[in-house]
């Protein structure tokens, strides 16, 4: 697989070009990290990408909040 052992990272990955694009990336041997403002899509993509035997994680990440959780 081109991509085996590698990570990619998409940002606002809960739309269908970016599902699309993760599950293509996932196909190819990566295990994808996927973020978005909302958790609920990209956890449903993780969920499938799993399911269809690739690697992926998901979390929520709003890029516009200055403030950190410690």
């Amino acid at each position: 697989m081109l991509l085996q052992n590698k990570n990619a990272v998409l940002f606002a990955a809960g739309g269908s070009v970016g599902g699309a694009i993760a599950r293509a990336i996932a196909k190819a041997g990566a295990k994808v990290f996927l973020s978005n403002h909302h958790l609920d899509p990209v956890q449903n993509l993780a969920n499938n990408i799993i399911a269809e035997g690739g690697k992926a994680e998901a979390a929520e990440v709003d890029a516009l909040n200055e403030k950190r959780s410690e």
